[in-house]
């Protein structure tokens, strides 16, 4: 009896394996986009990069329809941090709000010019088929 219990245990205690948000993918702004490295970004639970960008991810929760990331943000020498809203609407876009961005320091506030409010669309970028550079792969 003991033989059958023990395994029934260790199946107990392994963590069920969580999907991934719906958020997290390879994204550009429209379908022929996706092979064009400089129009082309990544997220994943840890990071949201581009070309000449890159944003650590501090914290992802959901908020009504979609989720609110606080994101550590570097690009060309400027450091800040975003507040963004993103969904996912019915057809796949990702929609990405930015709520506020946070320059570092006095001499970073350009990269935050214009960016509270702005909002875009993206579509998600299929399976990988050609590497495009920065380790990601594009369809």
């Amino acid at each position: 009896m003991t033989k059958y219990f023990m395994p029934a245990l260790v199946l107990l205690s392994v963590p069920a394996l969580a999907a991934e948000p719906a958020y997290v993918g390879i994204w550009a702004s429209n379908a022929r986009a996706c092979s064009d490295i400089s129009d082309v970004f990544q997220i994943t639970a840890k990071v949201m990069r581009g070309k000449e960008w890159m944003c650590d991810i501090r914290e992802v929760s959901p908020d009504g329809t979609g989720w609110m990331a606080r994101l550590s943000c570097g690009s060309e020498g400027y450091e800040y941090a975003l507040t963004s809203s993103w969904q996912i609407a019915p057809e796949g876009r990702l929609r990405e709000t930015v709520k506020t961005c946070q320059p570092s320091r006095s001499e970073d506030a350009e990269a935050c010019q214009g960016a509270a409010g702005r909002s875009n669309a993206y579509v998600r970028c299929k399976a990988a088929t050609k590497a495009l550079g920065f380790g990601i792969s594009y369809a």
